[in-house]
């Protein structure tokens, strides 16, 4: 017993070492992580694959390392990837080689997710978010499953065109004197936050923009010569996300069940209620709901009008910026650390394809005569495992590059499936940054993310695997 003590000694001491300085303890984490990716590299013995191939097999154990660990920012993790890249992995002597390897920074599916979020600006900028919210929450009844379903719904609309993140951050907000005025320990509560927790990370399931990974999936997708628009990926996300919302907003309302009759709505807008709008924020609002459903309108029927989904995000980037709804000052707050960690991880997954390293883990990987609806299921469960541990950007930016590779015969359907899985890990409190933001709030412990985490993630692969396996 006294030997645990000691090293437990020694381990908070190194901890409170590393601590005193975040460029040491950066610096470290890297080295070590770095180190431990080398040894894996040296211990596996690959002397048959080519150097480039090695080298693309150091940068994805290492990228792995860092994301799983978080030691150093998920942007950093993919800055590193694009430097790494252009030294170690790109061929310098032949023109403009390396240059793909940064490319990804201007990619069709970046400027699709800056249109996403300069949408979200411009939601927030006017005030539309929260006039959308309240509006929302008063339609459906003050009794509290109705409540619940209220949040759970706006939280699932507002999360099919803002980041999770900022959808999880807003509803929050917005039912935080609820939250308080009940207590922490009241089942209401708990099922308010986590349900807005879960709907968010769900919601990222619903259409191509709703999270990084379903560019990324439609990004390799594109790459191979195919498709998948906005309308595509709706006809299917769409109807998956808001079954599965159904279903656990209905197991919500009965494992947290509340004997409160009734639950007063105005009270969570008495703010806003005093404050009436001027003519000039309604003539913002009315622009930037010509502005959303514009571009919206556009995405469903980009593939009738044969017009990229990246060209139509330009109407609100130009739009709004034009029309002075999202001024100078609103640019540093757009999540720029997101762009890069797509962009980063577009990179990965070309560097994991181009060196031939997918086609070694294809290789490697033996499933035989299996069907085709087994491997689904197995990518989607494993997909939603290790999405557990890391971010969903990070690990789908691994695994569909590997899937597609796997199954070239099923690109569209396994890159879609690798994607949409990814938004069903949501165990950990650490799962997804909505999680974090939820368990943040001291509503929530531990146990209640386990519970619903379990569920979702053991039925949401088996439908998604399934529901690819007919569509495609």
């Amino acid at each position: 017993m006294d030997i645990f003590k000691a090293i437990k000694t020694i381990w908070n001491g190194l901890k409170r070492r590393r601590n005193r300085s975040p460029l040491r303890r950066n610096v470290y984490n890297l080295v070590v992580t770095s180190f431990f990716a080398a040894l894996a590299i040296g211990l596996l013995n690959l002397t048959s694959l080519q150097l480039e191939t090695r080298n693309a097999l150091f940068l994805l154990i290492l990228a792995t390392g860092l994301w799983i660990t978080e030691a150093i920012p998920p942007f950093a993790v993919s800055l590193l990837i694009m430097g790494f890249a252009v030294v170690f992995i790109a061929d310098k002597k032949t023109e403009g080689h390396w240059e793909q390897y940064v490319n990804t920074w201007s990619s069709p599916m970046m400027w699709l997710l800056m249109g996403g979020f300069f949408l979200a600006q411009g939601a927030v900028n006017t005030g539309l978010d929260k006039l959308f919210a309240r509006y929302t929450l008063k339609r459906f009844g003050e009794k509290p499953h109705q409540v619940l379903f209220s949040v759970m719904l706006v939280t699932l609309v507002l999360s099919l065109f803002m980041s999770n993140t900022a959808t999880a951050a807003l509803m929050l907000i917005t039912i935080t004197p609820l939250t308080d005025k009940l207590g922490k320990d009241d089942p209401l509560s708990k099922s308010l936050v986590l349900g807005v927790a879960i709907t968010a990370a769900v919601g990222g399931m619903g259409t191509i923009i709703s999270t990084p990974a379903n560019l990324i999936a439609a990004g390799v997708i594109e790459s191979k010569g195919l498709r998948m628009g906005f309308t595509e990926w709706l006809y299917f996300g769409l109807p998956l996300c808001v079954f599965l919302v159904y279903w656990l907003w209905r197991f919500l309302k009965r494992f947290y069940h509340s004997s409160l009759d009734r639950v007063n709505i105005d009270e969570l807008f008495a703010e806003q209620n005093t404050a009436q709008p001027d003519s000039e924020t309604i003539l913002r609002r009315t622009v930037a709901i010509i502005i959303t459903i514009l571009t919206i309108v556009l995405w469903v029927f980009s593939s009738y009008i044969n017009i990229p989904l990246a060209v139509i995000s330009f109407v609100p980037i130009v739009c709004y910026t034009a029309t002075g709804i999202i001024v100078a000052d609103d640019i540093p707050k757009l999540p720029w650390d997101t762009l890069i960690l797509v962009a980063g991880s577009l990179t990965l997954g070309m560097a994991v394809t181009n060196t031939g390293l997918a086609d070694y883990f294809v290789n490697a990987i033996k499933f035989g005569s299996s069907s085709i609806l087994f491997i689904f299921i197995i990518l989607a469960y494993m997909t939603s495992i290790v999405s557990n541990f890391m971010s969903t950007t990070a690990a789908a930016s691994i695994l569909i590059p590997i899937g597609a590779t796997l199954l070239p015969t099923h690109t569209v359907a396994v890159c879609t499936l690798i994607a949409l899985s990814a938004s069903s890990a949501v165990i950990l409190p650490i799962s997804t940054p909505p999680n974090a933001i939820a368990y943040s709030s001291g509503v929530l412990h531990a146990s209640d993310f386990r519970t619903v985490g379990l569920l979702l993630g053991g039925i949401a692969p088996l439908l998604i695997a399934l529901l690819m396996f007919i569509i495609f």
